[in-house]
């Protein structure tokens, strides 16, 4: 794969291997230009003067992208007390939108510093006269070489009214300002290829005119010797420059008959990319189709990206400890043909470190761009074991394994028992008690009950024989449950609203026989609770062992919906409390819980909870019985019976390998009454889809569900501005689907506007929203104008807005006496109150323009 070098001065490039994409972005070099190297600004081998910030977790910068600063931070310890220095107070914002020419017509934000409502700042230490402060763009190289920097060819403006200032920008400091210096209103402009010569020939030739200016004591125009110096060094400065970084260079100047002699070495700040540029913007995975695969990898993924470069973006994977601390990492495989017009990727997953993981696995997944080491946010994966399903070893059992002093009737010949379940699952703790009473029956009276039950073939003493064995049923869930069904009727059958997932075939029918023969043989001997714990497990090892989807017993009579030997081997089940057995899965991964949720078999359900179903075994596809019932639509009472469950692991909002919830799972299926009940029992309503990062109320949005979105906004705490992978928050999703004119876009539309306009109420204004509500407003208020004068002419500040507003020349001529001869000239001008409040922000007069978003907004912000 084409990588880019990240240890050079440059991106190294060779141009016959430059698609039409990087054609785009590069500047092919002049070879016709004399390589001729002449030195502009001192020598840059004093130390580092800016250490790069840390950047977020999620935009990382590695060590090697970019190299500490070489330029001056001071001078040494020895002379550090008499030596001026600059020093950047301000880094600016590591990211900025680079604008083209023709989009600077309307007005745009400015460069500003990390920090919130901050600029570029610099200070000039170990001086004490008036100096002046330059600002200027300069190209930002990832490692220092024995070349000076070069200017960079984007133009660093300030708006001045109408208008643009180029850089270099100067500020005049002195004792008064404490030396320091900020640099608001400038914004970056991006220059054509066409202009690249002409823009870094101008700048040089500035500097060179600087240069001579010093040297010389006047200021003259370029020779053509030296106008040919400065073509050579253009040549070079075109050949290194990078067109998506840029940086700032600061310098100190003392002022003479109009010529600048440095102070102290300049200063370059970190680097400032291009925000929408594929080779520097920020990353971003918008969307997976899937969330999950097998732990050997080799699964193929499509992803939805911003703008990438296909030679200049990985896929990362990567594990993290509970300390935060990664311990393992790969890269996904693709080839530049995997990507996709720089927005889709298909890739195949690199295989775990571990191959013989037994659960589930979390990972993270992000894109990282090796030019400058940038991250986007991760996204989860998880690795699923190999062999979801272990294999059952049944070693023979030796008669003494199940021989006692009973023995079998001389006329029997005892059952071949084999078992072993050393790698069954372990069962989940879960709320319910033990069921009153069992302690109190001994086993062989149960061995008894058994033995009278399967003794009779008819359905009339099965249920006569369950009437008796009620009082050992597991009594707190019981009552919980059947009070909610008994609602209706009287008298609930086992068999209620249940019915069968399919018909066994004739192998699966034997099955469940031999069962029934081999274990009404063995009861007859009435074995201790031990010996009759091991039948069970032999019996139920046997039965998996001979289906061909690895079925027990219990799963087969629960699929058939069988209602004469099911209800009392689940009430055997319980009373044994084998919850190793009820928890083991088929071949699929389903336990006997997730079939019993699909034939809506609510008792049968309510004894696996009592006998410790484990509620949080996902099938092989990620689902939970939480997720059954939402999909299924199966009735209330299974999802209220399930959610009586203690679940101190927050299992209701486990995800499948869909990246879904049981909640997402809800909604979409418009399971109005699942929706209600899961968010009553803790579901969380911002959880996001795995996959598209959709919370269930951008679900709601998207497929229309009308009421599930009117319970959302009056009945929880749903998010309504949390955005997805995309970018949409549900409001702006509804915006989009008014396109759609039908009455249920408009009503759902209505709703989230309604409260959004709640939510904002509470809320502190967004720019957007300010801005909006100073467009309203042309002239000040008599009481604010009077306020506003009174604190800028207490400052003076008045005097640096009149030049911000492209009024310097005027107040040069005397012709404002004060600061409200200035507004109220600006508001004959039409000047915009809202372009008045930014300059004043900008100088840090608060004060003022507090007064003024009182007036606008009628309140603080």
């Amino acid at each position: 794969m084409y990588q880019i070098g990240i240890n050079t001065n440059t991106m190294q490039m060779n141009n016959n291997l430059l698609d039409e994409d990087f054609q785009e972005e590069t500047i092919s070099d002049i070879s016709d230009i004399v390589n001729y190297t002449l030195t502009l600004s001192p020598s840059m081998d004093s130390p580092d003067s800016v250490i790069l910030s840390p950047p977020p977790s999620h935009a990382y910068v590695s060590e090697e992208a970019y190299q500490p600063l070489l330029v001056s931070p001071g001078p040494s310890p020895e002379t550090q007390d008499i030596t001026p220095y600059l020093e950047i107070l301000e880094q600016p914002t590591e990211k900025f939108r680079f604008r083209y020419k023709s989009e600077m017509a309307g007005t745009h934000g400015s460069l500003t510093g990390r920090k919130k409502r901050t600029y570029p700042t610099v200070q000039l230490h170990n001086y004490d006269k008036p100096a002046v402060i330059r600002c200027s763009l300069y190209q930002c190289n990832k490692k220092e070489t024995i070349q000076p920097r070069q200017p960079h060819a984007h133009r660093l403006v300030k708006k001045r009214g109408s208008d643009e200032i180029d850089d270099p920008h100067e500020v005049d400091v002195n004792i008064n300002s404490g030396f320091v210096a900020k640099f608001p209103n400038m914004g970056i402009i991006h220059t054509a290829k066409r202009n690249i010569l002409p823009e870094l020939e101008s700048k040089i030739k500035k500097l060179k005119s600087d240069e001579i200016a010093r040297n010389e004591g006047l200021i003259r125009s370029l020779s053509r010797r030296e106008e040919q110096e400065v073509r050579g060094i253009m040549g070079e400065a075109n050949k290194s420059i990078d067109l998506n970084i840029v940086c700032l260079q600061f310098e100190a100047f003392e002022v003479k008959n109009k010529i600048y002699y440095p102070l102290c070495d300049p200063v370059y700040s970190s680097p400032i990319s291009n925000l929408k540029s594929a080779l520097t913007g920020e990353l971003k995975i918008v969307r997976m189709d899937l969330v999950a695969g097998p732990v050997e990898g080799q699964q193929e993924i499509f992803i939805l990206v911003e703008k990438v470069k296909k030679r200049n973006v990985r896929i990362r994977f990567y594990e993290l400890d509970n300390e935060d601390i990664e311990i393992w990492n790969a890269e996904a495989k693709f080839s530049d043909l995997d990507v996709h017009h720089q927005y889709a990727i298909v890739f195949k997953t690199p295989a775990y470190r571990d191959l013989d993981i037994k659960n589930d696995v979390k990972v993270f997944i992000e894109l990282q761009r090796p030019s400058d080491g940038a991250r986007s946010e991760p996204r989860e994966y998880i690795y699923t074991p190999s062999n979801r399903i272990p294999s059952r070893k049944r070693p023979r059992l030796t008669s003494d394994d199940y021989s006692t002093s009973s023995n079998f009737p001389s006329n029997e010949q005892p059952p071949i028992v084999i078992s072993n379940l050393s790698n069954l699952p372990a069962a989940q703790e879960c709320d319910y008690q033990r069921p009153l009473g069992q302690d109190s029956t001994d086993p062989n009276e149960l061995s008894l009950e058994i033995q009278k039950c399967l003794n009779s073939l008819t359905p009339e003493e099965i249920t006569e024989y369950l009437t008796t064995l009620d009082t050992d049923a597991p009594q707190e869930i019981y009552q919980k449950s059947v009070t909610i069904m008994k609602a209706q009727s009287a008298f609930i059958p086992f068999s209620y609203t249940s019915h069968p997932l399919r018909n066994l075939d004739s192998e699966e029918t034997k099955i469940i026989t031999d069962f029934r023969e081999e274990f009404l043989a063995f009861v007859k001997t009435n074995p201790t609770k031990k010996r009759m714990s091991m039948m069970l497990k032999s019996l139920f090892e046997k039965s998996a062992d001979v289906s061909g989807n690895m079925e027990t017993v219990l799963h087969l009579l629960i699929s058939e919906n069988n209602q004469n030997l099911l209800p009392l081997l689940l009430k055997v089940l319980h009373k044994y409390q084998e919850t190793d057995l009820v928890n083991m899965p088929n071949i699929r991964g389903q336990t006997a819980l997730h079939l019993a949720v699909q034939c809506h078999n609510i008792l049968a359900i309510e004894h696996l909870l009592c006998t410790k179903a484990d509620i949080a075994v996902q099938d092989l596809e990620g689902n939970t019985a939480f997720h059954i019932i939402a999909m299924e639509n199966a009735p209330h009472a299974i999802l209220k019976l399930l959610c009586m469950v203690k679940d101190e692991h927050d299992h209701i909002n486990m995800v499948n390998y869909d990246g879904l919830t049981a909640l997402h799972l809800a909604v979409k299926s418009n399971n109005i009454e699942a929706t209600k009940i899961l968010c009553e029992n803790k579901a969380d309503v911002n959880v996001e889809d795995k996959k598209t990062g959709d919370t269930i109320l951008h679900v709601a949005v998207v497929d229309q569900r009308l009421e599930i979105v009117k319970f959302l906004l009056e009945n929880s705490n749903v998010n309504i501005t949390k955005e997805n992978y995309a970018q949409y928050s549900p409001f702006k999703l509804a915006n989009l689907l008014l396109r759609k004119n039908t009455p249920i876009t408009r009503q759902i539309y209505k709703l989230l506007e309604i409260y959004m306009a709640k939510f904002k109420e509470n809320q502190p204004l967004s720019p957007d929203d300010v801005k909006e509500k100073y467009s309203k407003v042309k002239i000040f208020t008599e009481e604010c104008l009077d306020e506003v004068s009174e604190i800028l002419d207490k400052s003076g500040i008045w005097y640096n807005l009149a030049e911000l507003l492209g009024y310097d020349h005027l107040v040069r001529s005397n012709i404002f006496a004060s600061s409200k001869n200035l507004l109220q000239f600006a508001m004959k001008e039409k000047k915009s109150i809202f372009k008045i409040r930014n300059f004043l922000e900008n100088l840090d007069e608060f004060d003022a323009v507090e007064c003024i978003d009182i007036m606008v907004l009628g309140k603080q912000k």
